[in-house]
């Protein structure tokens, strides 16, 4: 998982999360890549996210309804995009 709240949700959670970085999504997905992250979670607005994660280029993300997740912002990230 790739969140704005790294040690809080690893803590959480139980397990792995990588920093969001105040990169491109191509620098989002290149970490996905890299270390196998299949999600994106964020707690609050941070920098350029999520907007760019809904924008122009950003189709391999898919929001999750916010219902669903408790009200974070959560998109999951198709696996064909990181390959």
């Amino acid at each position: 998982m790739i969140t704005d709240r790294p040690i809080w949700l690893s803590d959480a959670l139980g397990s792995a999360t990588l920093a969001l970085p105040d990169e491109p999504v191509s620098a989002v997905l290149g970490l996905a890549r890299t270390f196998g992250a299949q999600a994106v979670v964020l707690l609050e607005g941070r920098g350029r996210y999520p907007a760019e994660l809904t924008g122009a280029g950003a189709q391999c993300f898919a929001p999750l309804a916010a219902e669903a997740t408790g009200g974070a912002a959560v998109f999951v990230i198709d696996r064909e995009c990181v390959r």
